[in-house]
């Protein structure tokens, strides 16, 4: 019997040492003879595919967010985010960035109260308005939300995935 297999008051535990893949239909195989009784019965062992089988949780994904990607003209406070679940919070801090130079424009620490959560969708409360005629993009770090199985969200860490601009000043087009 391996150091991963321990027997206590009939219930069999497999310490597999390391998490499942995410995503992913797995089954569980025994082969036969692998556990015996008190009268010395061997249990005969799951071989086929469908008596012990189970997906493993998937990795929570954001389906929409306001404003959407790619936006203009953009003039609430507020950014929300939707995900495909019920989420709660993790860590880190979600930031709206200048995307000329990479500054933080505005943004809020997860754990605080600008950001909540209802059900599957999270607001960040950014306070003020962005500054006119900005084009931004917002982070979101891999560990600010995570799902009932403690699935955290991927994050957003790029320039190009959750980008919009800022309501643009008006322009005298003639006079």
């Amino acid at each position: 019997m391996s150091s991963q297999v321990t027997i206590m008051n009939k219930v069999v535990t497999i310490d597999l040492k390391k998490p499942l893949p995410l995503g992913k239909q797995v089954y569980i195989r025994v082969p036969g003879k692998s556990f015996k009784d008190d009268n010395n019965i061997h249990y005969p062992g799951i071989r086929d595919k469908t008596t012990l089988n189970f997906s493993t949780p998937t990795v929570p994904e954001l389906t929409a967010t306001n404003p959407e990607d790619g936006a203009t003209d953009f003039t609430g406070t507020n950014i929300s985010f939707t995900f495909d679940r019920n989420m709660s919070k993790g860590t880190g801090r979600i930031s709206v960035l200048d995307a000329s130079d990479d500054t933080e424009i505005a943004g809020a620490g997860v754990a605080s109260g600008r950001v909540t959560i209802a059900d599957n969708v999270v607001t960040v409360n950014l306070i003020n308005a962005l500054p006119k005629n900005k084009n931004v993009y917002v982070n979101i770090p891999a560990s600010a939300f995570k799902d009932a199985n403690n699935s955290f969200f991927g994050g957003v860490l790029d320039k190009t995935t959750l980008n919009f601009s800022s309501q643009s000043t008006p322009t005298l087009v003639s006079s």
